[in-house]
């Protein structure tokens, strides 16, 4: 199974409380929010064109911190809500230019609507979702522009919208697929290198 590293939690800081209310930690987070970076391979090899930027979390995103997690899955939801408790989310904003069609039948409510995107600079991103991202035409990616808000940290999709001409998607055999073994509805950005061989020669 393939596991993303969370980063490192912040040391511990004293914050003192302004006028408004707002720590000058959390001013400091919404200020980031308006911040664009660019992403990173995994592996370390290049720079991408993916847009990440953080942005604070709506009262409705923080509300629904929990969906799709059981109430048997004490350790995701514990992570979920640190992620609450900060207030950010991550928006990932991409171009497509290729898909792999990672489930055979026609999605919901029989397998969820899981995808392996390849963006214009080569990253690779693997997306999952129950509601989102329906194949259109039965083979194909919706659209070539896609906009992922999710969880920093556990990458839980909050929402995915796409846009642009749709792309046909090569269908990947479930049999040569190696399951991930996480909760549906992620947003993980993955290195070649990450990928077992018998998927690597599938998808070059």
């Amino acid at each position: 199974m393939f596991r993303q590293n969370a980063s490192a939690p912040s040391p511990l800081v004293r914050v003192r409380c302004s006028r408004n209310g707002l720590s000058r930690a959390r001013q400091a987070r919404l200020q980031q929010s308006r911040v664009t970076r660019r992403g990173r391979r995994k592996d370390g090899i290049a720079k991408t064109d993916m847009e990440i930027t953080e942005r604070a979390a709506t009262t409705a995103e923080i509300q629904q911190k929990f969906r799709h997690i059981s109430l048997f899955e004490l350790r995701l939801r514990r992570a979920a809500q640190a992620e609450a408790d900060r207030g950010m989310v991550e928006v990932l904003v991409f171009d497509v230019v290729r898909a792999w069609k990672l489930f055979s039948c026609s999605g919901p409510p029989c397998c969820s609507n899981e995808w392996l995107l390849q963006t214009s600079a080569g990253e690779l991103v693997q997306i999952d979702s129950w509601s989102m991202l329906h194949a259109t035409k039965q083979t194909e990616f919706p659209g070539c522009r896609l906009v992922v808000t999710r969880w920093p940290r556990t990458h839980r999709v909050i929402h995915a919208e796409v846009s642009g001409v749709a792309i046909q998607a090569e269908e990947v055999a479930s049999d040569s697929w190696i399951d991930l073994g996480k909760q549906n509805t992620r947003c993980e950005v993955l290195g070649r290198s990450e990928l077992p061989p018998e998927v690597r020669s599938l998808i070059e």
